[in-house]
Parts: structure tokens; C-alpha cells; sequence
């Protein structure tokens, strides 16, 4: 409580939220950088933080308080060849164009799955409109409903243990991007870039500060380079990875001085 009451004020996101808990209030303060010092680095005299995608450390540094640091970028010792990622742009997945789109996405994620016949399938879906579309659009295009899995926030657990316990299935997920390990999974499609929300408060917020796009644009790649890392965990590994949304291009050309060159 005391923290709340000296440090919260104009600058933090409110959010009021009315779901099955009752009312919930949260706050947030647009960076953590400020309580970066105070809070963790103090505890301590030298922190080593390790990530495939920490792509512009300068960003990273502001954002989390840090004065002093410095950045070293390794190889990936996984073979290229066992993780290769194909662009296939067939669809143009602008919020404008959506509807008119998603049927060409439809019919490639489904060939992709035919093509992996008996093998589990990760499909980024990146939101849950394009989840449901999937769902009720592929066994259209011949994929069996029974093989097609999904998950809610409730049973995000149990589903992602069930899929890694099967072989033949299709996981078709808005929020698979990290923390999950699937070498089970022998292709991986992402349909869409995975753009933060600019209904997003906090989001928005941040976009307002110094270098926001560059951080925007940033958090956008390094999202899909954690979605394209699911189910290549080891040097052994092999998986077909495909990108399917034009607007990869667009956001390829605005990052590509970030990506480490192993990606």
C-alpha cells in the first residue's frame, strides 16, 4: 500500500475490468524503469540475463532501469538447415482487409497440414478471431475436426499436455509465442504479425515516449522469432517453419538491422 500511495499517479495505466472475479483494478506504470534500481539491481553487484531475442539491448536497458551493461551476441549451434523459414505470402492480414483474406489463409494452412499428415502441427494464430475462423474454416478444406485442438485461458495447461502427449494433431493457438516447447511439432505456421494492440493502453502510452516505434516494431520481430524457436529445442530437431502474412515484408525491412544474423 505504501508504494501504491507514493508511486502511482498521472503517468500509470489505469485499467477497470468487470469479468466472472467481480471488478478488477490494475495499474501500471508505462516503463518499469524507474523501480528498476531500487527494487532488483541494488540486491546485487553483477545480473546476467540471457534471451535468443534480446534485439536492441539499448531499448531493453532504458526500459528496465539499467545504467551500466554490456551486450554480447552468440551463434545459434543448431544446424540452419534443420530450422529453415519459408515465406509464403498468400494472405494480407491488414485489420482492413481481414475478412476478405482469411478465406486464402484458410486454404494454405490446411494444405500445410495434408502435407504433415501424422505429424502435430502448431498453428500461431495470434488472436482469437483468427483461431475461430480456423477452427470452423478447416475442416472445410478436409482437416477432421477431431484433429484440430485449441485452448482457453482456463485450460491452457491441460491442452498444451494433452497435444504433446498425441501425434497427428493440429494446435491452432492465439498465445503459443513463448514459454512452451514442442519438438513434437514438425511444422509451425504463423499466420499473422503479431502487432501489439494499440487498444492497448500501456501500449499506447509507450508509443508516445522516445524511440516507441522502434521499440513497437522491435517487439513485434521478437515476437516472431519466439514463435518461429517452439519446436526447434535442440540441436536434433527438425521443423518446417511458415510465415503466411504479406505484411512479414513490412515489418522485415523496418527490423532487419536487429535480427542476429543466425536467425
Amino acid at each position: 500500500m505504501n508504494l501504491f500511495i507514493n508511486e502511482v499517479n498521472d503517468t500509470w495505466i489505469l485499467d477497470l475490468d468487470n469479468n466472472k472475479f467481480g471488478w478488477q483494478v490494475t495499474f501500471k506504470p508505462v516503463t518499469v524503469g524507474a523501480y528498476g534500481e531500487r527494487y532488483l539491481w541494488r540486491h546485487g553487484t553483477r545480473f546476467l540475463g540471457m534471451s535468443g531475442t534480446i534485439l536492441d539491448p539499448e531499448i531493453m536497458a532504458e526500459d528496465l532501469g539499467i545504467d551500466d551493461y554490456d551486450y554480447h551476441r552468440l551463434d545459434s549451434t543448431f544446424p540452419v538447415a534443420n530450422r529453415i523459414i519459408h515465406y509464403n505470402p498468400v494472405a494480407n492480414l491488414k485489420y482492413d482487409r481481414m475478412q476478405e483474406e482469411l478465406p486464402k489463409l484458410a486454404i494454405e494452412v490446411a494444405s500445410l497440414i495434408k502435407k504433415h499428415a501424422g505429424d502435430n502441427v502448431l498453428v500461431h494464430a495470434v488472436s482469437n478471431n483468427i483461431r475461430d475462423y480456423l477452427v470452423g474454416a478447416l475442416p472445410l478444406q478436409g482437416i477432421s475436426p477431431d484433429k484440430i485442438m485449441m485452448h482457453n485461458t482456463d485450460n491452457r495447461a491441460d491442452q498444451l499436455t494433452l497435444f504433446k502427449s498425441r501425434r497427428g494433431y493440429t494446435m491452432i493457438s492465439p498465445s503459443f509465442d513463448r514459454g512452451v516447447d514442442l519438438p513434437e511439432c514438425k511444422c509451425v505456421i504463423i499466420c499473422k504479425m503479431p502487432y501489439m494492440s494499440l487498444a492497448d493502453k500501456q501500449v499506447k502510452a509507450r508509443l508516445a515516449i522516445p524511440k516507441g516505434q522502434r521499440w513497437y516494431n522491435m517487439k513485434a520481430i521478437q515476437t516472431v522469432m519466439q514463435m518461429t524457436g517452439r519446436a526447434v529445442r535442440s540441436p536434433t530437431d527438425v521443423c518446417d517453419i511458415v510465415i503466411l502474412d504479406r505484411q512479414f515484408d513490412s515489418l522485415l525491412a523496418r527490423t532487419r538491422h536487429m535480427l542476429p544474423k543466425w536467425w
